[in-house]
């Protein structure tokens, strides 16, 4: 089952964080490293599920699920480990400074939409928490 949650989150890290079909190789291989598997093999996804979702709650909760039945995350470790994984799949720093500056010039309020909203979408800002 692992592949086809780790299929899921590179299918919500493309529709949401904005991953690159040039960087999903990588992050695959980042992925299966971090879950000590020897690769990550693409599983069929429902995108359209994906893409509507608000947060990636339902996306990281089974591969949490997974991390601690095999003791990869060790208990009250359980949020950092998920911030950690969606932040190996965000946009770099510079990345996000550069498209927020280049829609700041344009239109102010939707460059901090944008930003707000990556924020959610990669966990930064707990959705659900509020």
């Amino acid at each position: 089952m692992i592949q086809q949650y780790l299929s899921n989150l590179l299918s919500y890290t493309k529709a949401h964080l904005g991953m690159s079909e040039e960087d999903e190789i990588y992050n695959a291989n980042r992925l299966a490293e971090k879950f000590a598997l020897n690769e990550v093999v693409p599983q069929e996804t429902d995108e359209k599920a994906i893409a509507d979702l608000d947060c990636p709650d339902s996306v990281v909760a089974p591969i949490l699920a997974y991390a601690k039945e095999n003791n990869l995350v060790e208990e009250g470790e359980e949020e950092f480990f998920t911030s950690e994984i969606l932040d190996m799949l965000s946009p770099r720093p510079a990345e996000t400074r550069k498209k927020f500056k280049k829609t700041y010039a344009k239109n102010v309020a939707k460059a901090f939409d944008e930003l707000y909203d990556l924020g959610v979408k990669n966990d930064y800002v707990k959705l659900s928490a509020i």
